[in-house]
């Protein structure tokens, strides 16, 4: 047996969940009141426009969209004990954690996109303008934001035993960054200007290693891409490590290395 079956189940009742189904139908009504403000002061919305606007709703419930489908998809089975039963059958952990992922994913990629879709829908008509690669590759960006915190969700789910330590693991995670980083960040400036170092400011490494964190990344490329202007994070002579080509990359890390540590700690782990 391989991983399908498993995805299969994971996304039969993923969509079903009442918590999911919440958050989806939350994210909707955000989309479209967006989508129905931005023509009030100018009719000529583009969907370059939509993206940036969206961006603070968009950006707090896709992550949390993500950690509630991933925050319990191992360890609920784990702490019942039906995970021993489902490695009793032709599964393999890899297997487990790939139908898992891939299940729930599948209902991450259909909320985000009905979601973006239907703002989409009202900022085109009738008097603004779709531009399909745009949408797409804006599409493709929050759908990555929604991976990488599916991806923290499964991945602490995957290392710990207990749902209520899963469930402070994931939504603390969900907090710290989707909540509180931007404060911290503030905090952060506000301490070197009282202080003096650094003459003040924040230092273009320490400023690079403060915003890799996802949710700001993914503000930093929707502005980039899709904004008036170059990103203003580093000002107007940025260092090359600022640009948004290694933002991107950095965003794809986040996509990969918390599931590859997450499966590490699954296949050591006694069950």
């Amino acid at each position: 047996m391989t991983w399908e079956p498993i995805a299969g189940k994971e996304f039969r009742e993923a969509k079903a969940t009442r918590s999911v189904r919440a958050v989806v139908g939350l994210l909707v009504l955000v989309c479209v009141a967006i989508a129905y403000v931005l023509p009030i002061d100018d009719w000529a919305v583009t969907t370059s426009d939509f993206a940036t606007a969206s961006t603070g709703g968009v950006g707090l419930l896709v992550p949390l969209l993500g950690i509630v489908l991933g925050y319990k998809a191992i360890v609920g089975e784990r702490e019942s004990g039906s995970l021993v039963l489902v490695l009793s059958l032709p599964h393999t952990r890899r297997d487990v954690m790939a139908g898992k992922v891939l299940g729930r994913g599948a209902v991450l990629v259909a909320g985000i996109a009905i979601a973006l879709a239907i703002g989409e829908a009202f900022v085109v008509y009738p008097y603004g303008s779709l531009a399909p690669l745009a949408f797409l590759s804006f599409l493709l960006l929050t759908v990555g934001l929604g991976t990488i915190f599916l991806g923290l969700g499964v991945a602490i789910s995957a290392a710990v035993r207990t749902e209520l330590t899963a469930t402070i693991g994931g939504f603390g995670v969900f907090a710290l960054f989707a909540v509180l980083w931007e404060g911290l960040q503030d905090g952060l400036e506000l301490l070197l200007e009282e202080t003096g170092l650094f003459g003040g400011t924040v230092p273009a490494p320490l400023l690079f290693l403060v915003g890799s964190e996802p949710v700001t990344l993914y503000t930093r490329l929707v502005t980039a891409f899709f904004g008036d202007g170059p990103d203003p994070t580093f000002g107007t002579n940025p260092p090359g490590y600022a640009s948004e080509w290694v933002a991107l990359v950095v965003f794809a890390l986040w996509l990969v290395v918390p599931l590859l540590v997450g499966y590490w700690r699954f296949e050591v782990s006694e069950l």
